[in-house]
Order: structure tokens, then C-alpha cells, then sequence
């Protein structure tokens, strides 16, 4: 934003200052408004700001003395970071007045920040709004979601000759990854559930999202894709997403406020009636969450058919009757690959909690569980050579000293 000395009138209600320079009559400061991005920030007399609000003039004075000289809160030219300056992605768009307005996500704030931006200032993001427009169309309802989900799957070709996707940025998956992929894929074809135990530090996001691209590229599966993580990975998956593939993924995150307007704007879209009634599309490919968000949206979260989920440090899943286990069995899930460093941390009565969410019916009854396996005390050896003969089919673990 180029600075504009010249000296403008209150356009609305202030919600913060960024700078202020002069001194008397010729004090001006710059503002910003609520409900308005930083590009509507501007110059204005610190009188006109002392008459409505003194207090926050007064603060912004106090913190940073009155000497004339030109003083900014955050080290940046008219105090405004450019990163602020960044739209993340267009989530709605409205008529007013005639004019076409776009609904924009600022890439460094939440969505209760979003502001209206008319469709003149939006000549830098045509690549956003043609995003929107493609996410926006009820192209895919959910009944024909669940349907394909549904049908058959069938990837490309088995063994070596199975072709692997092409990523973004020239990524490229190591050997013992594209083992991996196509583990995954085979036990995704033949709709077995199964865990990723990977020692940490081999790559099992790099891994997981390749599963999910390959799905897209090669077997017509668009999503939705839910991946569940704990809250402070969050933004390394969603980097790592972006990085690797085109897939639009959007973060269900922040406050109340922040995951209501996610859900209004940027998850579900009327599809064409079906008998008479609106059915429920999507305006994503991937959604990234937490555990607790999970858990505290599970009544909404529940309504989607999820085509693949991936549920990160699964190891905190091994409770059967823990309220997010309760939350995940809620949802609505086609295929589910669980990730851990630790598919066995203490004993194996903690690995019949993983294998009872994979496959409920084989892995009922803890009790006879323990009895199979030995569990409950010191297994045998021919129970531990059964337990290794169930598990190989649905368990990938390699150690770093492995590959």
C-alpha cells in the first residue's frame, strides 16, 4: 500500500492505529476500520480521531510519545505488514448496489477478519476468484459422493507397473514411499482399513497426502478427503498439501465464530434436489481439523461422506471409550488410514484399541482378543507369530535404519 499523505475523513468506525506523524492541526495518524482490510487504511486528523475515540488516540500517543517525527507500531512502511496485504482465497461473493463484491480471507488473519472487497480492487486475484467459482458449483451432491465411494475401486495396475502421481514443485516421493503409496493403495482398493507406523522422521505426511493425490489423479475419487491432526501440526499439513499437490484444503480452525463461517462459506454448497430436497456438496478436496474440534463439531461434521480420512498420532486413539474415538466412529468414513510413530507404546492390550476402530467386527471383543494374542500376560510363541501373521497385511512400520 503506496502512502498517501494527503489527509482523508472518517470512512467508518476505527478499529485500530497503525502510525501517526505531525504535530498540532497537522497531526495525522492512520487507521484502520472495522469490517475494512488493511488496503482501505488511511490518513486522518488526530482531531477527528480524538472526537470518537479518545482513548485508543490517547494509547497509541502514550505508547509511542509525540515528537513530529513519523512513528509506526510495527517496524513496517506506513506501519502495515505487507503479509496483511495477502488474500488467501475468495469464499463468497454478493451484489450491492448494483457492483460485485467478493467475500476475501486475509492470509494472515482468521475468518471473522474476511472483509467485502469490491470488484475493482480484485484485479490482482483473478486466479482466486476463478478458484471460487470452480469450488462453488454444485457439481457434486452427496448422494453421488457416497456412490462412488461406493463402487468398486480399482487403481491402475498392481505391483511395480502401478504408476505414481505427479506433484507440484518437482516433489518426489523416495523409494521406500512409493512402497508405501502403493501398500496403501492396495489396501485401499480392497477396502481395508490399516496403519502407517513409520518411525518418526520418514515422511508420513508426504506419504498420506500422496495416497490422497493418487485417488484424485488415477481413480476418479475427488473427495472429500478429512484429515484429523493435532492442533499445532495443522499448518505444516496444510503447507505440506499445498506444496505437494493442487488440492484445495481448507483448515477448520479457530474460534466458534471462525469454524461457523467456515462452515456457511467454505464447506457446503446447494447441489441439485433430489425427490425435492437439497442435497449437501462440498467447495473443498481436503479438510484439515483437530481432535477437539473434531470433537466439538461432530454434530456437523457427521452430515459429509468422507471419501478417504487420515487420522495423525493415532496412538492417542487406543481408548475405545474416549470421546474422541466416539467423535471419529460418528463420522461418515469410506476408507481410514491411522499414522503412528507407536503402534505398540506399552503393551498390546494398547494395540487392540487401533485395530478395534479399523475393523470392528474382526477386532470385537478385547476379551477374546487377549486370549488370541496373550495379551493379558506374556504371549507364546505361536501367539506372536499369529498376531505378526494378522497384522502384516494392515501394519507398514520401517525404521529408519531400515530405508
Amino acid at each position: 500500500e503506496e502512502e498517501d499523505s494527503e489527509e482523508e475523513g472518517l470512512k467508518g468506525e476505527i478499529g485500530k492505529i497503525f502510525a501517526v506523524k505531525g504535530l498540532g492541526a497537522e497531526q495525522v495518524v492512520l487507521v484502520k476500520y472495522n469490517g475494512l482490510s488493511h488496503h482501505h487504511n488511511h490518513w486522518v486528523s488526530a482531531r477527528d480521531v480524538l472526537e470518537v475515540k479518545p482513548q485508543l488516540l490517547k494509547s497509541f500517543l502514550g505508547r509511542h510519545g509525540v515528537t513530529g517525527e513519523f512513528v509506526d507500531e510495527n517496524g513496517h512502511p506506513n506501519g502495515i505488514n505487507p503479509d496483511w496485504l495477502k488474500m488467501d482465497r475468495v469464499i463468497g461473493t454478493r451484489l450491492r448496489r448494483g457492483s460485485t463484491e467478493y467475500l476475501v480471507k486475509w492470509a494472515s488473519y482468521p475468518y471473522t477478519e474476511s472483509t467485502w472487497e469490491p470488484q475493482s480492487d480484485m484485479d490482482n486475484a483473478k486466479e482466486l476468484i476463478s478458484a471460487y467459482h470452480t469450488y462453488n458449483s454444485p457439481s457434486r451432491s452427496v448422494s453421488d459422493m457416497e456412490k462412488s465411494g461406493r463402487r468398486r475401486r480399482k487403481v491402475p495396475s498392481d505391483g511395480d507397473d502401478m504408476p505414481l502421481p505427479s506433484f507440484l514443485n518437482d516433489r518426489k516421493l523416495r523409494d521406500y514411499q512409493e512402497i508405501s503409496l502403493k501398500w496403501n493403495l492396495s489396501n485401499w482398493s480392497q477396502g481395508r482399513n490399516c496403519i502407517l507406523g513409520d518411525e518418526m522422521g520418514l515422511g508420513k505426511t508426504a506419504q498420506s497426502i500422496a495416497v490422497l493425490e493418487a485417488q484424485r489423479q488415477f481413480c476418479g475419487f475427488k473427495g472429500p478427503f478429512l484429515i484429523v491432526a493435532p492442533l499445532t501440526t495443522l499448518g505444516h499439513w496444510k503447507r505440506e498439501i499445498e506444496t505437494w499437490t493442487p488440492m484445495k484444503c481448507i483448515l477448520y480452525s479457530g474460534t466458534g465464530e471462525d469454524r461457523k463461517l467456515i462452515q456457511e462459506y467454505e464447506m457446503k454448497v446447494p447441489a441439485r434436489k433430489a425427490g425435492g430436497r437439497k442435497e449437501l456438496g462440498t467447495r473443498f478436496d481436503v479438510m484439515l481439523t483437530s481432535y477437539e474440534n473434531l470433537r466439538m463439531d461432530i454434530g456437523f461434521l457427521k452430515n459429509f461422506y468422507w471419501h478417504s480420512a487420515i487420522m495423525d498420532e493415532a496412538h492417542r486413539l487406543k481408548s475405545v471409550a474416549g470421546q474422541t474415538r466416539q467423535a471419529i466412529v460418528a463420522l461418515n468414513i469410506d476408507w481410514l488410514l491411522l499414522l503412528t510413530g507407536t503402534p505398540i507404546q506399552n503393551n498390546l492390550s494398547e494395540l487392540f484399541g487401533l485395530l478395534n476402530l479399523l475393523d470392528p467386527e474382526r477386532y470385537g471383543s478385547k476379551e477374546e482378543f487377549d486370549e488370541r494374542f496373550g495379551a493379558d500376560g506374556v504371549p507364546s510363541p505361536d501367539q506372536i507369530g499369529e498376531l505378526q501373521a494378522a497384522l502384516r497385511p494392515i501394519l507398514l512400520r520401517r525404521m529408519k535404519e531400515d530405508v
